[in-house]
């Protein structure tokens, strides 16, 4: 399996790194690598180091996190950190490509406030 032969790392920084345990010589194996790689690089450029840090203690950590704690460790207040975090859920939404429609808009339209017709000048 793939999970078997990859190793995530995850430093101080919350960035997302990959360390390959042997050559893949598989040729599926490769391409999802490859394809997992350029996710990484996107993730990693796209958010800043306390967007990261949200991302990971609100999505990738094991041990269960409150938001108001989150806040705190990123020095935001609550009302704030709610609104970042909505923000970064359509954020990593959008560079995974899972943008969802509603009536022809997409949800990143709708966040920012663009109506489809002046989209299409």
């Amino acid at each position: 399996m793939l999970e078997e032969e990859i190793e995530l790392i995850k430093e101080k920084n919350y960035q997302i790194k990959i360390k390959v345990k042997k050559i893949i010589t598989d040729l599926k194996k490769r391409k999802k690598l490859k394809y997992i790689n350029q996710l990484i690089k996107r993730y990693n450029k796209s958010f800043t180091h306390n967007e990261r840090m949200i991302i990971y203690y609100s999505f990738m950590n094991l041990n269960k996190q409150y938001n108001y704690d989150i806040a705190l460790k990123c020095g935001y207040s609550e009302t704030y950190f709610y609104r970042k975090k909505k923000e970064l859920i359509f954020k990593l939404a959008h560079l995974l490509n899972l943008e969802e429609y509603v009536e022809g808009k997409g949800i990143i339209d709708i966040m920012r406030g663009v109506d489809n017709d002046e989209t299409n000048c």
